[in-house]
């Protein structure tokens, strides 16, 4: 039959790819811009772990929601995908080249709800796997349900579909005159009743580019959108031995210096993308550190965004960082002469820890100042 054999040259062509970008190695292809209760990511070769605003997503990642979770991903060509409660999806392709003819998305999405709001990527280059069909992009924003069993539900707010049962039946376009369903069983495309349709109010509540462009969502007084406090590649760490290293060189189960002589462990790191965040910085350095991130001064704990600092580490008392307060250093204590924000590449990746102890470290402008007092993430 026609569509069968149309289907598989699609999956061939695609399975074609996706070796072919496996053998390049991970790329990051977006971030997450907002998480609800929580969500794990599973990166090619690495441990399942928890996933947080403004992490990178990475091609051949798995990505989970927990029973109640929700997750929003921008990607890179500025497409919006939404998973409800308990949804897993991996995408296996990801290739936006605006200048080249090449361009082409696979995703696998296995179980849970999804939305998805097409970006700049050619919508004929987009195919998304299910259990029993697959989908063919032509329109904008519509949203994908399986549930336990495998069946799956289609139904358009903009624009059209096209859902190709892997049975070998008919395809079918389908627009917005109403839902759509497939069965494990067979049976081709069938109308499906609105009843019928689970919901998901973590995706049906989001409403058409809501995450308001990269780092979007609940952002800090910079207009940061939120997501961890970081430093930029480059920025030194003092380790516990006394050695310093790169942050984005520093591995879990590693130790650094901590406050009062603490030695602290590295248990888990965060490397987001920096989004649509400014960076700062300090007596006339190189900018290296965003807003929410909390430093040590002689008043205690301070950040350049107290409120986005108080949403990522809410038992922190911080107040806000500010020229004229003393920073606290390894060597002593310097004066903030001057606090100078800065725009930077949204792409531009950051990195902060997860640590044991006192949950703090040491961190300076590469090669060069004092070594200052920091928190850790979280």
């Amino acid at each position: 039959m026609k569509t069968r054999r149309l289907l598989f040259a699609v999956l061939s062509c695609f399975s074609f790819l996706l070796v072919s970008l496996q053998a390049i190695g991970a790329d990051a292809i977006g971030a997450v811009e907002r998480v609800g209760v929580y969500a794990y990511g599973t990166v090619p070769q690495k441990s399942r772990s928890a996933i947080y605003g403004q992490d990178r997503v990475f091609l051949g990642e798995r990505v989970e929601t927990v029973q109640g979770g929700s997750l929003k991903i921008r990607f890179l060509d500025e497409t919006e995908l939404f998973m409800g409660s308990k949804s897993d999806f991996v995408i296996d392709v990801y290739v936006y080249d605006p200048a080249a003819a090449n361009e082409a998305v696979l995703m696998k999405m296995t179980v849970g709800t999804f939305r998805y709001v097409s970006g700049k990527i050619t919508k004929h280059a987009v195919k998304i796997d299910t259990p029993h069909a697959v989908v063919g992009i032509r329109g904008t924003d519509f949203t994908i349900t399986i549930d336990e069993s495998g069946k799956t539900f289609f139904s358009v707010a903009v624009g059209e579909i096209e859902v190709s049962p892997k049975d070998g039946s008919a395809s079918a376009v389908v627009g917005k005159d109403g839902p759509v369903s497939v069965s494990p069983g067979g049976g081709g495309v069938m109308p499906a009743p609105p009843s019928s349709v689970p919901s998901d109010p973590g995706v049906a509540d989001a409403g058409p580019g809501s995450g308001g462009g990269p780092g979007g969502g609940d952002g800090g007084g910079d207009g940061g959108g939120g997501g961890s406090s970081c430093f930029v590649a480059g920025t030194e760490v003092l380790m516990a031995d006394g050695s310093v290293k790169p942050i984005e060189a520093v591995l879990v189960g590693e130790k650094l210096a901590g406050a009062d002589g603490a030695v602290n462990e590295v248990q888990d790191y965060e490397r987001p993308l920096l989004a649509g965040r400014k960076l700062y910085a300090l007596n006339g350095g190189a900018s290296f550190v965003t807003a929410e991130h909390p430093f040590m001064t002689k008043q205690g704990w301070k950040s350049v965004d107290p409120k986005a600092t108080a949403k990522e580490n809410p038992n922190m008392k911080v107040g806000a960082l500010q020229v004229g307060d003393v920073l606290v250093t390894k060597e002593g204590v310097i004066t903030i002469t001057s606090l100078v924000a800065a725009e930077a590449d949204p792409s531009i990746q950051v990195y902060n820890f997860k640590l044991s102890g006192s949950k703090t470290y040491f961190v300076r402008e590469k090669g060069k100042g004092a070594f200052l007092l920091v928190h850790n993430c979280g």
